[in-house]
């Protein structure tokens, strides 16, 4: 096949040369994060606060989330779970029901869908994201929270391995509630390798600019 392709992910490289596709002739070039100018940052929850973001539905692990904050929540009992944006209705009743069921009703708030900019307040008001998903074209909301100085725990699957730094920028586990429940309560309780995962992460995600995306794009193409 002819090219250039120039995509987001390593995986999907990977996918395309397995179907055929001259490695040479595949670039990987990182998306660019979008702030919208009435975005704020604020100061972090007063208590331990985990949010997942983005679309509510079986692939993207929500129901993991839910039972590992059922764990988390027995070590840290004053944990928060945020949950936002929207799903086919039956799906997010049935997680409101699991909640119930574990009796986290309290702890777990769902917001629906959001705007950008409640988006980004509410990223830099939690703690962490988790995200659960056990797959990935890329993870674009691992470096919006980053930018505002929220690591990520998430799953060690394809697009979320080039997303997120371990250990820099983020946790990467074994796709399990126990596993992403685990790496919470320790993170949490570990003041320096937060604060250590939380520069990595900004650091990380500043870098990710349009124009830095455009030039690299460009730089492919002038090359044929």
């Amino acid at each position: 096949f002819k090219g250039p392709w120039v995509i987001g992910a390593t995986y999907t490289k990977d996918d395309l040369v397995s179907e055929g596709f001259h490695p040479d002739r595949v670039t990987v070039i990182p998306l660019a994060v979008t702030v919208p100018r009435r975005s704020r940052q604020d100061a972090k929850q007063k208590n331990p606060t985990l949010i997942c973001l983005g679309r509510i539905n079986k692939q993207k692990g929500i129901e993991d989330a839910v039972m590992a904050f059922a764990r988390i929540k027995k070590q840290l009992p004053q944990a928060r779970l945020w949950v936002a944006g929207e799903g086919e209705p039956s799906y997010v009743q049935r997680i409101q029901r699991l909640v119930k069921r574990l009796g986290l009703a309290s702890s777990v708030q769902f917001f629906g869908r959001v705007s950008e900019e409640r988006k980004f307040t509410l990223l830099s008001k939690a703690h962490l994201l988790l995200f659960p998903s056990m797959h990935e074209g890329w993870g674009l909301v691992v470096s919006e929270a980053g930018l505002v100085g929220t690591p990520t725990l998430a799953y060690n699957v394809s697009g979320l391995k080039d997303a997120v730094e371990n250990g820099r920028t983020g946790i990467l586990v074994d796709p399990n509630p126990e596993a992403l429940a685990s790496a919470a309560v320790n993170l949490l309780n570990n003041r320096i390798m937060y604060q250590k995962l939380q520069k990595g992460a900004k650091e990380q995600a500043r870098a990710c600019t349009w124009d830095r995306t455009a030039r690299e794009a460009l730089r492919v193409l002038q090359s044929i």
